[in-house]
């Protein structure tokens, strides 16, 4: 079901040692570009990158929500 669905490869996402590595497995995805951003910056926790989904995912919403009111 998620490998139809979805871009993520888990394979791909379960090899990772690292945040580095975890973003990488996402190259192909939505999510690289708000993480990679992230990465690019220097020191990082996790609720930094869950700060930078929210981010992404509150903006992307409101761009729909734009397209549609």
């Amino acid at each position: 079901f998620f490998d139809r669905y979805s871009q993520i490869s888990i394979d791909r996402l379960i090899g990772s040692k690292n945040m580095k590595d975890l973003v990488e497995g996402l190259r192909d995805t939505e999510y690289y570009g708000p993480l990679s951003n992230l990465l690019d910056a220097g020191a990082q926790t996790l609720f930094d990158f869950n700060l930078a989904l929210n981010l992404y995912y509150f903006s992307s919403i409101w761009r729909e929500k734009k397209k549609i009111l």
